[in-house]
């Protein structure tokens, strides 16, 4: 990557490349063959000047999280923000930006939970238990 002054804000997300597979016209034609094979590029981009900082190519099996560690080690600048989708939203991808000293910015997942605070000891408080009075009648008025 080109010298910049500050950290960088990378920007970090894969795409779908098809690297094997029938033409279109043979598709259209005849149906879907078997033999497609997609790849995808994972790809980190620094949001400033959209200079692509690190790839990595995986199988189209291959999750966007585990491969989030081996696109920050390609990064040998200060980086100030990570930006990902919401697959990324693991600890130990927040683990993996912490690390390079960056700050993780993303959309929770769609069954995303609380994380229990480290600063807390014990269970936590069930919403109900809240809702209910001190005497334990739970009836509110």
């Amino acid at each position: 990557m080109m010298p910049k002054a500050g950290a960088r804000h990378l920007g970090v997300d894969p795409i779908g490349v098809k690297v094997a597979g029938e033409g279109a016209w043979k598709t259209r034609q005849h149906g879907v063959s078997q033999r497609r094979t997609w790849r995808k590029l994972h790809l980190g981009v620094d949001e400033a000047t959209g200079e692509i900082g690190a790839m990595v190519v995986s199988t189209n099996d291959v999750a966007d999280s585990p491969v989030l560690a081996d696109l920050l080690e390609q990064i040998e600048d200060a980086i100030e923000q990570v930006s990902t989708d919401g697959a990324d939203d693991h600890r130990h991808c927040d683990d993996e930006i912490a690390a390079k000293g960056a700050k993780p910015v993303m959309p929770p997942r769609k069954d995303a939970k609380i994380w229990q605070h480290g600063n807390r000891k014990g269970k936590g408080i069930s919403s109900a238990s809240v809702m209910k009075k001190t005497d334990g009648s739970g009836e509110f008025g």
